[in-house]
């Protein structure tokens, strides 16, 4: 059985606090954009290159290479 210290849980609840905002930004983003406001839109957009960046690792031009083939 491992052990964890409390310098890991701190990290762990910092990636956690991290990941939870980031989804919290996203259906915030979201509720907005489907009760009509299309500004949201734009923010969504902006958001999404980063959000792929950190959570797949792949990168805008590799899925648009994917899609377009």
């Amino acid at each position: 059985m491992s052990s964890v210290d409390e310098k890991e849980i701190r990290a762990l609840k910092w990636w956690h606090d991290h990941h939870k905002g980031n989804a919290q930004y996203l259906v915030m983003r979201l509720d907005q954009y489907f009760a009509g406001d299309l500004d949201a839109l734009k923010l969504i957009k902006a958001a999404m290159q980063g959000y792929r960046d950190l959570y797949t690792g792949v990168t805008e031009s590799e899925t648009e290479a994917k899609t377009t083939n």
